[in-house]
Order: structure tokens, then sequence, then C-alpha cells
């Protein structure tokens, strides 16, 4: 139950995120669940938004490049 729970947060931290992308001019392509795909990278000050509006100041986003 609380893996349910954790993966219900990671995936709110992210949708906010996504929600954000117009305002802080990045491109999502892909919405993980646990992650997002953008195309360029995703401002500091969307990560802290999501953080403010989600109140999960906790999670951070991890960069993984594809090659």
């Amino acid at each position: 139950m609380v893996a349910h729970l954790l993966q219900g947060m990671e995936a709110y931290f992210i949708h906010t995120l996504t929600l954000l992308a117009d305002k802080y001019g990045f491109e999502p392509l892909g919405n993980e669940h646990d992650g997002i795909i953008s195309l360029g990278r995703i401002p500091d000050a969307a990560i802290q938004t999501a953080r403010e509006l989600t109140g999960l100041y906790c999670l951070e986003l991890r960069e993984k490049p594809f090659y």
C-alpha cells in the first residue's frame, strides 16, 4: 500500500510539472508518471513551482540523457 501512495505522489508531481511547461518554456514529450521526457532542460524555477504547488519538497528530478 505504501508503494501505491509513493507512486501516486510521484505521478502528481510529474503531472503538475507537465502542466507548467508553457509557462516555463520547455516541451514535454512524455509523461512517465515517475519521470518526464522533455525537449531541452526543465528550468529549476519550474521544478520549484511544482514543489510549492504539490507540497512535495522532497522530490527531485535527475537528468538521464538519451544516447
